[in-house]
């Protein structure tokens, strides 16, 4: 373990391997897997009758990289990216549901640790499509500034699928100031 006191944090050789992968890695497209990270409660609220999963969304389409020189990357260049390929060809992404089986192997507390999918395999249970569209049309940024003004947050959501362990409340406090902080700017 590694320790940095003047911030309270305790990482690991685990963590930082990850996190250098995250920071080293471009990402080409925003039409990739996506995944919770973080484990959410499905089943009727307070009881035992549910179990923690992790969620998330594979594509179903194939040619998802841009055509964008990526050694120039312009700021908007995932916007670029996404503009491109919805201008010919809807995306069409698999929702899965990873049950948690081993609660030591797969823990709730601890979202740097992947659960394995071999040894719990994700269930589809929805498909999410995104229809061909022009992002860049003047229909298409207004619903991306209507899209600005709307705020998200994982627990805004039913009791049944409740978000679970100590980064999900912490999420709380965080969106909710962000939540407050853009809702200020947007008044000026």
């Amino acid at each position: 373990m590694i320790c940095w006191p003047r911030a309270g944090l305790l990482f690991s050789t685990r963590h930082l391997a990850s996190t250098k992968k995250i920071i080293n890695e471009t990402v080409a497209s925003p039409l990739v897997t996506y995944w919770s990270g973080s484990p959410y409660w499905l089943g009727p609220p307070e009881t035992t009758g549910g179990r923690a999963v992790k969620y998330s969304l594979v594509p179903r389409f194939k040619g998802t990289a841009p055509a964008i020189d990526l050694t120039i990357k312009p700021d908007d260049y995932l916007s670029q990216a996404l503009e491109k390929y919805l201008r010919t060809r809807e995306a069409v992404f698999e929702f899965r549901v990873q049950p948690q089986t081993d609660p030591v192997a797969m823990p709730v507390e601890d979202v740097s640790v992947e659960w394995d999918e071999e040894v719990s395999k994700p269930i589809p249970v929805a498909t999410l499509t995104i229809d061909v569209q022009d992002v860049d049309s003047t229909k298409g940024r207004a619903l991306a500034e209507e899209c600005e003004t709307m705020a998200f947050s994982p627990w805004n959501a039913l009791a049944e699928h409740w978000p679970m362990g100590g980064i999900n409340r912490l999420r709380q406090a965080v969106y909710l100031a962000s939540q407050a902080k853009r809702a200020a700017t947007s008044l000026l």
